[in-house]
């Protein structure tokens, strides 16, 4: 697994392909052992990255309900706390679902 030192070097390598996927149909993606990909939830892709310890969120969607349809997937693959998200820009469809992730359940 990642290192927290490794985890901008891991962000850096995803696949383009990764952050871009758009499709009607949910589905996490696995995208290599430590990344995965929610699309089809929101117009916005979530890309979950886990490290030894935790787990880094990219980009939450533009609505909690999307963006909790997508983590009750991910909670499938694992359990471990949320410790970041990151933004990749300011727009409306990437960033309202946070609550989500930052949540105490989290």
């Amino acid at each position: 697994m990642p290192t927290s030192s490794a985890l901008l070097l891991l962000l850096a390598s995803l696949p383009a392909a990764a952050a871009q996927l758009s499709q009607n149909t949910p589905e996490l993606i696995r995208v290599n052992p430590h990344v995965y990909c929610a699309t089809g939830y929101a117009l916005g892709n979530v890309i979950f990255v886990v490290t030894e310890r935790s787990v880094v969120v990219v980009d939450t969607t533009e609505g909690q309900a999307p963006a909790q349809a997508a983590f009750n997937e991910f909670r499938k693959v694992s359990t471990l706390p949320v410790s970041y998200i990151v933004y990749t820009h300011h727009h409306g469809d990437h960033i309202p679902g946070a609550k989500v992730f930052a949540g105490p359940d989290t």
